[in-house]
């Protein structure tokens, strides 16, 4: 809803959709490997340790690091935006900040639901923070370099998102739970992005 119109907007339609498919390759040989990782682990494991691989902690761990990327570029907005002036700054941090709160969510769920430990889960949803800590140091010091580096980067941050949440999440709450609870949460969601989106 923010990332890719934005980048259209700001250079067009052929930088931002190379960097979707960037960020879409991305995630899925991510995908892979962590597959991979968490069968090699479980080879010489009990068969309850190691539910050969856990399909709901795979997409949050994948979650984190789409927010992860998808925070490079808003921190480099942000940056960019005190730039342009103290009052678009705030006012995109504060926008941000909102839109913050329901991406944390997003992560925190599937990884408890995979078993992680809450102080673990609370952690990681904080360290996925520190790429907007970075990209607002580059917004800051090269707000203006490019606007084709900037679609790229929302190009890339936008299609990690929508694969961990067309291609993972929605259909891992649908294996969880068969009845219509997960449509309305996927609603919710949207409703809730569009509010957040309105309001920034």
């Amino acid at each position: 809803m923010e990332l890719l119109p934005e980048g259209y907007k700001t250079s067009g339609f052929f930088h931002t959709s190379v960097g979707l498919l960037a960020g879409v390759i991305m995630i899925i040989f991510v995908d892979e490997y962590l597959r991979s990782f968490y069968r090699k682990s479980g080879k010489n494991k009990p068969a309850d340790a190691y539910r050969d691989t856990n399909p709901i902690m795979l997409s949050g761990w994948m979650m984190v690091l789409a927010v992860a990327l998808h925070n490079l570029p808003e921190g480099f907005a942000v940056g960019a935006g005190f730039q342009s002036g103290t009052s678009v700054g705030i006012t995109l941090s504060v926008a941000i900040l909102l839109h913050d709160i329901p991406e944390g969510m997003a992560m925190a769920i599937p990884l408890r639901m995979g078993r992680i430990k809450p102080l673990k889960v609370f952690l990681i949803t904080i360290l996925s923070g520190i790429p907007m800590g970075i990209g607002a140091f580059f917004g800051a010091a090269f707000g203006s370099i490019s606007d084709m580096f900037s679609a790229i980067c929302l190009g890339t941050a936008g299609g990690a998102m929508l694969y961990v949440s067309l291609g993972e999440l929605i259909n891992e709450s649908r294996t969880a739970y068969r009845g219509r609870f997960p449509l309305l949460g996927n609603l919710a969601g949207i409703l809730t992005g569009a509010l957040i989106s309105v309001l920034g």
